[in-house]
């Protein structure tokens, strides 16, 4: 499996069975297992969230996304103060490259940035809805700072992944407007996640590729 291949697993699809010895305890079956390792994650989080909230953190005022921002950067805080790397930078060190071109003098710019958790549009599977977050759009009237007297052009801007962290967190934007009843919705619309993503379409280095073949084509068409 290439390095930008990742695959979703569950908790329990890796246990290996163990040799039964002798005079052992009985294992507990599969299904109390589960149960036992949710009813211990449940404890966790509430162990987790009490104490968020004897530090003031009002939790009714927080969505989903800002509530787990608000855990990553009290246990980073916690773990800096213990003399131990940040769980961000351990695990979640994802960065995105924002790649911009100017369609008329051809000058370039980009910028990376820290993204613990990607938001994507709701498509069905989860390949298209990462096709449509790198597939990159052209805005009008963008000015170049390298051009002399800022030379007003299109721009195509387009984000892509410059670097893949061990863990990949997505978020699917299901926030939706009823024009009909005029006011938001949630969108219910279900989601496919395979077993096995390939990220190499959304990353930096594949847009260089595509690029560079291009390129080449385009020359090649040339001296023919």
């Amino acid at each position: 499996m290439g390095q930008n291949c990742c695959k979703f697993e569950t908790p329990f699809e890796n246990l290996e069975e163990e040799e039964e010895d002798e005079g052992a305890p009985t294992p507990l079956p599969p299904m109390i297992q589960v149960v036992d390792y949710d009813v211990g994650i449940v404890g966790e989080v509430m162990a987790i969230l009490a104490h968020l909230l004897s530090n003031g953190v009002n939790l009714m005022k927080k969505d989903g996304v800002e509530l787990y921002f608000t855990l990553c950067d009290t246990l980073g805080d916690t773990l800096k103060t213990l003399g131990h790397n940040q769980i961000a930078a351990v695990f979640l060190d994802t960065t995105i490259s924002h790649q911009e071109t100017r369609l008329t003098c051809r000058h370039t710019s980009s910028a990376t940035e820290l993204c613990v958790v990607t938001t994507l549009g709701l498509k069905d599977p989860l390949v298209d809805s990462l096709a449509e977050y790198t597939r990159g759009k052209t805005l009008e009237g963008f000015k170049c700072s390298t051009c002399p007297g800022n030379l007003e052009q299109d721009c195509f801007r387009q984000i892509c992944f410059d670097k893949l962290s061990p863990m990949l967190q997505f978020r699917l934007n299901r926030g939706g407007y009823d024009f009909e009843k005029d006011q938001r919705m949630k969108l219910l619309n279900h989601c496919v996640f395979p077993d096995e993503l390939d990220m190499e379409p959304y990353t930096l280095g594949y847009i260089y590729k595509q690029q560079a073949n291009r390129s080449e084509t385009q020359q090649e068409a040339k001296n023919m």
